[in-house]
């Protein structure tokens, strides 16, 4: 059986080697040239987002859990903006990462000063635009409207 979602796994390599995956989840009842088109799109828009390069991107309809890889010490692959959605309907929440956020996308002034990302930065408005066009969703199936927070976090 399907699960309620196909996975759309762009994989991003920084100047060290290390990689880390942009992984966004979209109706399991997508065609494989819907997500393959989506793919290349939200890789248009994560490019400019990050400081790494994309290396490869999959499509699948089914989980498989793997294990990430471990980064070198202070890879810039490390350092991830997180971007939380809501189904506003349900109250639902989802996450999406981009891995190697680049420090011009971080609000520069208090509060959350080198933490918050600027949800107005206009490469994160295309960014959210795309993934509610292509209804995004978390794990379950249930579709983001609304972002809700956007922060950098350092994952080592």
């Amino acid at each position: 059986m399907l699960q309620p979602v196909a996975k759309i796994e762009l994989v991003l390599m920084d100047d060290t080697g290390s990689t880390s995956a942009v992984i966004v989840n979209v109706p399991s009842g997508s065609t494989v040239e819907t997500c393959d088109a989506s793919a290349i799109a939200l890789a248009s828009l994560v490019a400019p987002m990050s400081d790494a390069v994309l290396v490869r991107y999959r499509v699948s309809w089914r989980n498989q859990v793997e294990a990430p890889g471990v980064a070198e010490s202070g890879a810039a692959i490390q350092h991830a903006g997180v971007f939380i959605f809501e189904d506003t309907g349900i109250g639902s929440l989802g996450l999406v990462n981009v891995p190697a956020i680049k420090d011009d996308l971080l609000v520069s002034s208090e509060p959350g000063a080198g933490v918050l990302i600027d949800q107005t930065d206009s490469r994160v408005v295309a960014l959210v635009a795309d993934l509610f066009t292509i209804e995004a969703s978390n794990i379950f199936g249930d579709v983001f409207d609304a972002l809700v927070a956007a922060y950098r976090q350092s994952r080592v």
